[in-house]
């Protein structure tokens, strides 16, 4: 059931609570590092300037979804992928 659900002010911090029981256990885990070290781009700068800056959006996009998915983790899970 989407979060619209859910009053508002609970509906992040339901968010929270489903991201971490999806990623926090081996398998979820294992999911979340490949997105975030290869999908996302996270730790790679998103700014290379090309002849018409179509590259610099496109990862600033990707990395977008792994920050969006680090906001969402409680501090143990961050802290195993930085």
């Amino acid at each position: 059931m989407p979060y619209s659900h859910l009053p508002e002010e609970e509906q992040d911090r339901q968010r929270k609570i489903d991201f971490n029981a999806t990623f926090g256990g081996e398998t979820g885990f294992r999911v979340l590092q490949d997105l975030v070290l290869n999908a996302c781009h996270m730790f790679r700068p998103s700014v290379e300037v090309d002849d018409k800056n179509t590259e610099v959006f496109f990862r600033e996009g990707e990395r977008r979804i792994g920050l969006y998915i680090m906001e969402k983790l409680n501090e143990d899970l961050r802290s195993k992928i930085l």
